[in-house]
């Protein structure tokens, strides 16, 4: 049973099919999963699949000097966040936290 489970879950199926493929509560799986060790992967809870971050619009990416350099240009010339975001191509949340950290007034 457990190679069963480690053999359908590796095949992306979600906890709730995995559970009516080997006749056990969706509870069950988790558990049984959770205790040795098998990745059931992120589901939400309509039981669709989370994007992974591979599947994101951004990837988190250290800042260089030319990103630094680049928002603070943008950022003194009165841009918007949004178009900002943009630019650099990362998200509003992260130009925020990280001009906050280094002091970098957005206006």
């Amino acid at each position: 049973e457990i190679d069963q489970l480690q053999t359908l879950a590796a095949e992306g199926l979600t906890p709730p099919d995995l559970a009516a493929r080997i006749g056990r509560s969706e509870s069950s799986v988790r558990h049984s999963a959770r205790h040795r060790g098998i990745s059931l992967g992120v589901v939400m809870p309509n039981n669709r699949r989370a994007r992974t971050p591979k599947s994101l619009p951004y990837q988190r990416r250290k800042w260089s000097d030319a990103d630094k350099a680049k928002l603070i240009q943008l950022a003194s010339s009165g841009t918007s966040l949004p178009m900002i975001a943009h630019s650099l191509e990362r998200t509003e949340w992260a130009i925020r936290l990280y001009a906050r950290r280094n002091d970098i007034p957005l206006t």
